[in-house]
């Protein structure tokens, strides 16, 4: 009868489970864990013809050993458009370990998409339960600065730290990643692991306008020259017109950033070196030799100019700390064409090596602020009117009309290497 009776029972959870389609194991002791507990940390994609490899990063609170996962794809209206392949996969992963799924869809589908959700179901030898007492760390931050730190028990959403204006900046969003790229609402979420939310800020463009007209300005300076030499047995004179800026100022002398291309051409002798100011004033002015020999280099495109200052209108710009990311505000400030004091707005797009008429053998900024002929040796700045770049090329609008500038470590490399300037 005892028989029967175990046999009876066993019967019944067969059936539950195949109606609910769980296994025995998980009846009987497995926790299965869904998209809730399950941190989407990032997205990357790259193509491969006309199919995108999706790859999304994840974690769960607890260790899992199996796991079906799905993406969903979410257009502007909030409207789910589409839904990829499940991938199943056995795989021993620890608690709040990092791990990797790939999705394949269609590029065009991919593009259509403005985010995306990650459906997934995973299988735990731990309960959920047992991480209730558990209490975490959520950390805010500001670039490298700690804004706040809170103690939250598994489960429950932090509350949101007060955010100031920071120069010209306001405070935007919280993202859940160190490029900002993924915004999120940290009182919204539950807290199932220690967790970082970085501060996005956004320009002040009323502010910025007005900071680099009373002080990008006064730094900017128009430069002529004159160059005469045989190119190829041909006796050649040449005139040149670009930008540059003032970083130092020492007593009545005033130290300039340029191109190396815009005061030097191989086989040619530097006659005649002008600068006009931000005011329309003309001053003459020399390579300068603080090292003892001309502070050029072509391996960075750069050059040191200096000149003897009127009064007290011209100020140094400040140089940014670290290069702007992706996507900061740009603002371009040169002479095109011989236009004085041109500012133009734009965005830093990405760092790659660049090739053409100049190329260097480091990662320089791409931006898609407006620049041409006369913008090199000219000004970029950020939000807070910081130096964050000399530009010194540009692709033409056939290309896509970026400008490109050497970023400020590279420009502070070659002030520290090759000239005695002292930067405060």
């Amino acid at each position: 009868m005892k028989k029967v009776k175990v046999l009876s029972i066993a019967i019944v959870c067969l059936l539950v489970c195949l109606l609910s389609g769980c296994s025995l194991l998980q009846l009987f002791g497995d926790q299965v864990v869904t998209s809730g507990y399950f941190e989407f940390s990032s997205i990357e994609k790259s193509e491969t013809g006309d199919l995108t490899i999706l790859t999304v990063t994840s974690s769960c609170p607890l260790p899992i050993y199996k796991y079906e996962a799905s993406l969903i794809f979410v257009d502007e209206n909030e409207d789910e458009i589409y839904e990829t392949d499940s991938v199943v996969k056995k795989i021993e992963i620890s608690a709040n370990e990092d791990f990797q799924i790939e999705f394949l869809a269609e590029s065009d589908l991919v593009a259509s998409a403005s985010r995306f959700k990650l459906k997934i179901q995973g299988l735990s030898r731990e309960r959920i339960s047992s991480l209730e007492d558990k209490v975490y760390t959520i950390t805010f931050k500001h670039g490298s600065r700690v804004v706040d730190t809170q103690k939250i028990k598994f489960g429950q959403s932090p509350t949101l730290p007060q955010m100031d204006d920071v120069g010209n900046e306001y405070f935007k969003v919280w993202c859940k990643d160190k490029t900002l790229q993924t915004e999120v609402s940290p009182n919204t979420l539950k807290t199932y692991r220690d967790t970082t939310y970085y501060a996005k800020y956004a320009p002040n463009l009323e502010k910025v306008e007005k900071q680099i007209k009373e002080e990008g300005l006064a730094s900017v300076v128009t430069i002529y020259t004159d160059q005469i030499g045989r190119i190829n047995n041909v006796y050649t004179t040449t005139s040149t017109q670009g930008s540059g800026v003032i970083v130092k100022i020492e007593g009545s002398k005033a130290y300039v950033l340029t191109n190396a291309h815009v005061v030097y051409t191989k086989d040619l002798t530097l006659t005649s070196l002008k600068i006009t100011d931000s005011f329309g004033r003309r001053y003459n002015a020399e390579v300068s030799k603080r090292l003892g020999v001309d502070a050029i280099r072509e391996d960075y495109d750069l050059a040191l100019l200096e000149f003897t200052i009127i009064d007290e209108k011209l100020r140094a710009t400040e140089m940014a700390k670290i290069n702007p990311v992706i996507d900061d505000l740009v603002v371009a400030v040169g002479s095109p064409e011989g236009i004085r004091n041109s500012v133009t707005y734009g965005k830093c797009v990405t760092y790659q090596l660049a090739t053409g008429e100049i190329s260097l053998d480091f990662q320089v900024l791409w931006h898609d602020a407006d620049i041409t002929h006369g913008s090199s040796g000219g000004a970029l700045f950020n939000s807070n009117c910081q130096l964050v770049g000399i530009n010194y090329a540009g692709t033409g609008k056939d290309n896509g009309s970026y400008g490109i500038a050497i970023p400020i470590d590279k420009v502070k490399e070659f002030i520290n290497l090759y000239t005695r300037l002292t930067l405060e």
